[in-house]
């Protein structure tokens, strides 16, 4: 994408789009997006708890829940196709009813046929 800065969109050889980790969080990408599918997400740095916090459910000491947390920053998203999962789409492969279906354009004609 031509307005995408650090050069974070990338098309993969089946022509999925997806974001690679050289981006800044700048909003480019989202403004322009002519299909709407890139959202800006703020990645927040919480406490980590420990195990006693969460088998006991204790309360969090370094963490308030009005205090905005440290390291926050945005990064671009949308769905990349699971583009690093052999087996395909995860939403293909959990649908119950097996509507869901990714397929080339040649394929996808031939099935309307």
């Amino acid at each position: 994408m031509k307005d995408c800065s650090p050069d974070a969109i990338h098309r993969s050889v089946n022509g999925e789009v997806y974001i690679g980790n050289s981006c800044i969080g700048c909003g480019n990408c989202q403004k322009n997006c002519p299909y709407g599918v890139i959202q800006l997400e703020v990645k927040k740095d919480y406490a980590r708890r420990n195990l006693w916090q969460t088998l006991f459910g204790l309360p969090e000491s370094s963490r308030s829940e009005s205090a905005e947390p440290q390291g926050g920053h945005s990064k671009a998203v949308k769905c990349d196709m699971c583009k690093d999962i052999i087996a395909g789409p995860a939403c293909v492969r959990s649908c119950p009813t097996g509507a869901a279906m990714r397929a080339s354009p040649e394929d996808f004609l031939g099935l309307i046929r």
